[in-house]
Protein backbone atom coordinates (compact mmCIF):
# COMPACT_ATOMS: atom_id res chain seq x y z
CA UNK A 1 0.00 0.00 0.00
CA UNK A 2 1.68 3.20 -0.77
CA UNK A 3 0.94 6.37 1.18
CA UNK A 4 1.15 9.88 -0.85
CA UNK A 5 0.86 12.95 0.33
CA UNK A 6 -2.37 14.84 1.02
CA UNK A 7 -1.11 17.38 -1.26
CA UNK A 8 2.55 18.35 -3.16
CA UNK A 9 3.08 21.76 -2.10
CA UNK A 10 5.62 22.74 -5.00
CA UNK A 11 4.83 26.38 -6.18
CA UNK A 12 6.15 25.57 -9.52
CA UNK A 13 6.51 21.88 -11.30
CA UNK A 14 10.15 22.21 -13.29
CA UNK A 15 12.58 19.68 -13.92
CA UNK A 16 11.37 16.14 -13.34
CA UNK A 17 9.81 18.03 -9.87
CA UNK A 18 7.35 14.88 -8.76
CA UNK A 19 8.78 12.36 -11.12
CA UNK A 20 9.20 9.65 -8.36
CA UNK A 21 5.38 8.74 -8.47
CA UNK A 22 5.79 6.71 -11.75
CA UNK A 23 5.82 3.05 -12.31
CA UNK A 24 3.88 1.98 -9.71
CA UNK A 25 1.90 2.08 -6.55
CA UNK A 26 -1.63 1.33 -5.82
CA UNK A 27 -3.16 4.77 -6.13
CA UNK A 28 -5.74 5.86 -7.92
CA UNK A 29 -6.30 9.28 -7.64
CA UNK A 30 -3.22 12.00 -7.47
CA UNK A 31 -2.55 14.06 -4.80
CA UNK A 32 -4.21 17.73 -4.98
CA UNK A 33 -1.83 19.86 -6.93
CA UNK A 34 -0.94 22.99 -5.53
CA UNK A 35 1.39 24.64 -8.05
CA UNK A 36 0.03 27.41 -10.03
CA UNK A 37 2.24 27.10 -13.33
CA UNK A 38 4.45 24.08 -15.12
CA UNK A 39 7.73 24.25 -17.02
CA UNK A 40 10.73 22.46 -18.57
CA UNK A 41 10.28 18.63 -18.07
CA UNK A 42 8.32 19.67 -14.87
CA UNK A 43 5.43 16.59 -15.11
CA UNK A 44 7.88 14.12 -17.07
CA UNK A 45 6.91 10.40 -16.51
CA UNK A 46 4.63 12.44 -13.81
CA UNK A 47 2.42 9.05 -12.96
CA UNK A 48 3.45 7.17 -16.18
CA UNK A 49 2.61 3.32 -16.03
CA UNK A 50 0.72 3.99 -12.81
CA UNK A 51 -2.15 1.28 -13.45
CA UNK A 52 -4.20 2.02 -11.02
CA UNK A 53 -4.92 5.67 -11.24
CA UNK A 54 -8.38 6.74 -12.53
CA UNK A 55 -8.04 10.62 -12.10
CA UNK A 56 -5.82 13.42 -12.36
CA UNK A 57 -7.58 17.11 -11.28
CA UNK A 58 -4.36 19.56 -12.40
CA UNK A 59 -7.36 22.37 -12.35
CA UNK A 60 -4.55 24.71 -10.06
CA UNK A 61 -1.99 24.79 -12.98
CA UNK A 62 -2.91 27.62 -14.57
CA UNK A 63 -0.10 27.91 -16.80
CA UNK A 64 2.11 25.56 -18.67
CA UNK A 65 5.06 26.82 -20.48
CA UNK A 66 8.63 25.96 -21.36
CA UNK A 67 10.22 22.74 -22.68
CA UNK A 68 7.79 20.26 -22.70
CA UNK A 69 6.44 20.69 -18.89
CA UNK A 70 3.95 17.54 -19.88
CA UNK A 71 5.50 15.43 -21.20
CA UNK A 72 4.81 11.16 -20.57
CA UNK A 73 2.86 12.65 -17.70
CA UNK A 74 0.55 9.95 -17.56
CA UNK A 75 1.68 7.70 -20.40
CA UNK A 76 0.49 4.12 -20.28
CA UNK A 77 -1.78 5.13 -17.34
CA UNK A 78 -4.57 2.79 -18.75
CA UNK A 79 -6.89 2.55 -16.07
CA UNK A 80 -6.99 6.93 -15.97
CA UNK A 81 -10.66 8.12 -17.58
CA UNK A 82 -10.83 11.42 -16.37
CA UNK A 83 -8.59 14.80 -16.10
CA UNK A 84 -9.49 18.39 -15.57
CA UNK A 85 -6.70 21.02 -16.43
CA UNK A 86 -6.87 24.53 -15.05
CA UNK A 87 -4.70 26.24 -18.17
CA UNK A 88 -6.81 28.06 -20.77
CA UNK A 89 -3.89 28.56 -23.43
CA UNK A 90 -2.58 25.51 -25.60
CA UNK A 91 -0.18 26.24 -28.17
CA UNK A 92 1.62 23.53 -29.73
CA UNK A 93 0.42 20.34 -27.71
CA UNK A 94 4.06 18.62 -29.07
CA UNK A 95 6.10 20.84 -27.81
CA UNK A 96 4.34 21.20 -24.62
CA UNK A 97 2.73 18.16 -23.88
CA UNK A 98 4.78 15.32 -26.04
CA UNK A 99 2.82 12.22 -25.52
CA UNK A 100 1.35 12.65 -22.05
CA UNK A 101 -1.73 10.78 -22.58
CA UNK A 102 -0.35 7.83 -24.42
CA UNK A 103 -2.07 4.48 -23.29
CA UNK A 104 -4.72 5.68 -21.25
CA UNK A 105 -8.29 4.53 -21.01
CA UNK A 106 -10.39 4.78 -24.43
CA UNK A 107 -13.05 6.44 -23.27
CA UNK A 108 -12.86 9.31 -20.43
CA UNK A 109 -13.68 13.11 -19.27
CA UNK A 110 -11.49 15.73 -19.81
CA UNK A 111 -12.20 18.63 -18.02
CA UNK A 112 -11.41 22.50 -19.35
CA UNK A 113 -12.20 25.82 -18.00
CA UNK A 114 -15.18 27.56 -19.83
CA UNK A 115 -12.61 30.20 -21.08
CA UNK A 116 -10.18 28.31 -22.52
CA UNK A 117 -8.80 29.56 -25.40
CA UNK A 118 -8.48 26.74 -27.41
CA UNK A 119 -10.24 24.74 -29.37
CA UNK A 120 -10.43 21.24 -27.90
CA UNK A 121 -10.85 19.59 -30.99
CA UNK A 122 -7.82 20.95 -32.65
CA UNK A 123 -5.64 19.33 -30.07
CA UNK A 124 -7.11 15.61 -29.66
CA UNK A 125 -4.39 12.99 -29.56
CA UNK A 126 -1.66 11.65 -27.63
CA UNK A 127 -0.11 15.21 -27.01
CA UNK A 128 -3.76 16.92 -25.77
CA UNK A 129 -6.79 15.54 -24.65
CA UNK A 130 -7.42 11.74 -25.91
CA UNK A 131 -9.26 10.38 -28.44
CA UNK A 132 -12.82 9.30 -27.66
CA UNK A 133 -13.03 11.21 -24.29
CA UNK A 134 -15.75 13.51 -24.04
CA UNK A 135 -14.83 17.07 -23.12
CA UNK A 136 -16.89 19.14 -20.93
CA UNK A 137 -16.37 22.63 -19.09
CA UNK A 138 -16.40 24.34 -15.64
CA UNK A 139 -16.66 27.65 -14.15
CA UNK A 140 -13.36 28.71 -12.63
CA UNK A 141 -14.77 31.08 -10.02
CA UNK A 142 -16.95 27.64 -9.17
CA UNK A 143 -14.82 24.55 -10.25
CA UNK A 144 -17.68 22.12 -9.23
CA UNK A 145 -19.97 23.68 -11.71
CA UNK A 146 -19.48 21.15 -14.60
CA UNK A 147 -21.22 21.19 -17.73
CA UNK A 148 -21.19 19.52 -21.33
CA UNK A 149 -21.10 22.68 -22.85
CA UNK A 150 -19.57 26.15 -22.55
CA UNK A 151 -22.57 27.78 -24.73
CA UNK A 152 -24.58 26.54 -20.86
CA UNK A 153 -22.60 29.47 -19.05
CA UNK A 154 -24.70 32.37 -19.40
CA UNK A 155 -23.29 35.69 -17.82
CA UNK A 156 -25.35 36.42 -14.59
CA UNK A 157 -27.06 39.67 -16.14
CA UNK A 158 -28.84 36.91 -18.47
CA UNK A 159 -29.51 34.44 -15.84
CA UNK A 160 -31.12 37.32 -13.62
CA UNK A 161 -33.30 37.97 -16.83
CA UNK A 162 -34.60 34.24 -17.25
CA UNK A 163 -35.00 33.93 -13.85
CA UNK A 164 -37.46 37.09 -13.54
CA UNK A 165 -39.46 35.64 -17.05
CA UNK A 166 -39.16 32.30 -15.14
CA UNK A 167 -40.80 33.51 -11.77
CA UNK A 168 -43.18 36.31 -13.50
CA UNK A 169 -40.83 39.02 -11.17
CA UNK A 170 -40.46 42.48 -12.69
CA UNK A 171 -36.57 44.02 -13.03
CA UNK A 172 -35.76 46.87 -11.00
CA UNK A 173 -34.18 48.44 -13.94
CA UNK A 174 -34.43 46.62 -17.32
CA UNK A 175 -31.14 48.78 -18.19
CA UNK A 176 -28.80 48.44 -15.65
CA UNK A 177 -28.92 44.53 -16.84
CA UNK A 178 -28.48 45.16 -20.06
Amino acid sequence: NTRLPKELPAEIIINNCYRYFSNGGHYTEIPAVKAKSATNYGMYGFVSSSKYITKADLSNIKEISGNRPLDAAFKNCSALNYIKIGWKQWAKPSSLSQSWVEGVSSSGTFVIPKDAEFDPESIRGVNGIPEGWEVKYYNPDNPDDVRNNKEDFYPQEINTILESIITGEELDNMDDLL
